[in-house]
């Protein structure tokens, strides 16, 4: 008996000297792999698959920007295509070609809404990381910029990550209304509609006029030499406007003093919780910010869709802005399989623009871009 009991503890101390044996050859093999260590995608991420991309970035039918969006996916294709591709998949070897195509698609749009908007923070810490690779190509860079807009997007670091909850919701529905969004949109943006639009930003929104809102909210400059630009930014002052107004309707404050029933607070959202509309969400989502900001997310909760509810579940962020020409704005969010940047060059390369440190969604990455 006392044998078998010396036989079976021996068996146990082999066992475990084994397993801690494998343990760190396992930990040695993925030291020696190139490229920064990734974590794996939560279970509940959804697998990138080839597609075909939309064509303009997916702009809305109704946004006027297609001829500037053509012709950043034209300098695009010329001057990054396929080098970008290669450097961020030797980089990042456990990155697909679809995931990359995807990601870069929201780059794409990321650097457009930077032609828009007065300092655009960078809410993906994985289109970030695809931003940074693309920034080592320096002349190239420059190159691109001024073939589709006439001025440098800068990347602007702004150091940790922190909390910015009123940027990231002003930062959705500027998004939700210049794009058609795709099935990975959420996913690589960690999810749209978390939090409620800034009560400062709607007061300013529905009592200044919309020339001092294009000043103070969007890129001014881009409107003085684009007249796309300039349509683009009056429709969304204009939209946003509007909403604000039937939102005060809905909650009983029209403006003739006529009650109106609290019914219609529900009713933007209440036959789109199975879609992914984000213009619906959108509408829903200013509605709850004036009429209960308090409550917002028990009533956006009603009306989101499980796919994105499923988005917001796993955050990320990253802590850098975008600026043109040389004017540097505030901004920062991010995440997704994990792609860390460091530096590296490549060719004639160089970075045109610091580095971000990347932590959550209600915080940037520590970067942006945005116009001055």
């Amino acid at each position: 008996m006392e044998l078998i009991f010396i036989a079976s503890l021996i068996i146990v101390i082999v066992l475990f000297l084994i397993t801690r044996l494998t343990g760190k050859n396992k930990s040695r093999s993925a030291g020696r792999r190139g490229g920064p260590v990734r974590k794996s995608a939560p279970p509940n991420r959804k697998e990138y698959r080839t597609g075909v991309l939309p064509a303009h970035l997916g702009l809305a039918s109704d946004i006027p920007l297609t001829s500037i969006a053509r012709e950043l996916e034209s300098a695009f294709q010329t001057l990054f295509v396929p080098q970008l591709k290669r450097r961020v998949l030797d980089k990042y070897p456990r990155m697909t070609e679809a995931e990359y195509d995807w990601k870069v698609l929201e780059l794409k749009r990321y650097l457009l809404m930077s032609a828009v908007m007065r300092g655009v923070p960078m809410f993906s810490r994985e289109v970030d990381d695809i931003w940074h690779e693309m920034l080592m190509f320096t002349r190239e860079y420059e190159t691109f910029c001024n073939s589709w807009y006439g001025r440098t997007v800068h990347h602007a670091p702004h150091g940790e990550a922190a909390p910015m909850p009123g940027e990231r919701a002003w930062f959705d529905w500027v998004y939700s209304q210049l794009f058609v969004p795709t099935e990975y949109s959420g996913q690589i943006w960690r999810g749209f509609f978390r939090y409620p639009l800034d009560a400062q930003l709607l007061e300013e929104v529905e009592r200044q006029s919309p020339d001092k809102l294009a000043s103070s909210r969007f890129n001014r400059a881009s409107m003085d030499v684009s007249p796309d630009a300039e349509k683009t930014i009056g429709l969304l002052i204009g939209r946003l406007k509007e909403q604000i107004g039937n939102a005060k309707m809905a909650d009983g404050n029209e403006p003739d003093g006529k009650p109106v029933t609290r019914n219609a607070q529900h009713s933007s959202g209440a036959n789109h919780s199975n879609t992914s509309d984000y213009t619906m969400l959108a509408t829903s989502m200013v509605m709850f910010s004036v009429i209960d900001p308090v409550g917002y997310t028990e009533q956006m909760e009603d009306v989101l869709p499980e796919e994105e509810k499923k988005n917001q579940a796993s955050c990320g962020s990253s802590s850098c802005s975008g600026t043109f020409g040389d004017d540097r704005s505030d901004s920062r969010d991010s995440g997704d399989s994990g792609s860390g940047s460091d530096g590296g060059s490549s060719g004639d390369s160089g970075s045109s623009g610091g580095s971000s440190s990347c932590s959550s969604s209600s915080c940037s990455s520590g970067c942006g871009g945005g116009g001055d």
